[in-house]
């Protein structure tokens, strides 16, 4: 979660969740990778940040380039990384305080 194309209008705090992937039985434990792109106007998706090594499926970020983002993730054993998931869309348009 968020749903893709979700819309944060108020909030720079985007926290992303995602699903577990099992470990057989006798397998070290597993860790996951994420990575966000913002959509840069005229020039194209560009590495907001890429993180790895979380030992939780879900990860809070503070994001304060309003437009188009994309994230995706992965998880790593001590087989090595998996593949990366498809991309999810979310817009952040951060809206004046209240007068």
């Amino acid at each position: 979660s968020p749903p893709d194309d979700t819309t944060y209008d108020h909030s720079q705090l985007i926290t992303l969740v995602w699903s577990t992937v099992p470990v057989p039985e006798g397998c070290p434990g597993v860790t996951y990778g994420i990575e966000i792109q913002w959509e840069e106007p005229d020039l194209g998706w560009k590495v907001e940040l890429e993180v790895a090594g979380l030992a939780s499926p879900s990860q809070t970020f503070l994001l304060v380039v309003p437009g188009a983002y994309r994230w995706r993730v992965w998880a790593t054993t001590a087989a090595g990384d998996g593949p990366r998931t498809g991309w999810w869309h979310f817009q952040l348009v951060l809206q004046p305080p209240p007068a």
